[in-house]
């Protein structure tokens, strides 16, 4: 039992250094990235954690964008949804003029 178990350890430590070796920016779920470019459609490289994340889609907030630098995903853009007094909440909506006739 003991050597089936040794076995399997050293299968799955090697299975883990070849995957290293051919995608050196991936940590377990996320993404490493330097920039928007390394993540792909719709995904964007979070500012100073610098992991992918997918934009925002239709309806979410887009408070934060200045802080994370992810905005809305490509035909939406983020807009005041409601106001209270000063304080203004963002949401992902559809572009203005984006509407069919």
């Amino acid at each position: 039992m003991k050597a089936v178990f040794i076995s399997v350890f050293c299968l799955v430590a090697l299975i883990v250094c070849i995957e290293g070796d051919t995608n050196r920016n991936k940590r377990w779920l996320l993404d490493r990235c330097s920039a928007d470019g390394d993540c792909g459609a719709d995904r964007c490289c979070v500012r100073y954690l610098k992991i992918c994340a997918s934009k925002r889609g239709l309806n979410q907030s887009c408070n934060l964008v200045n802080l994370h630098g992810c905005g809305c995903k490509d035909g939406l853009e983020c807009r005041v949804y409601k106001s209270l007094g000063s304080l203004k909440y963002y949401r992902c909506l559809e572009s203005e003029g984006s509407g069919d006739m």
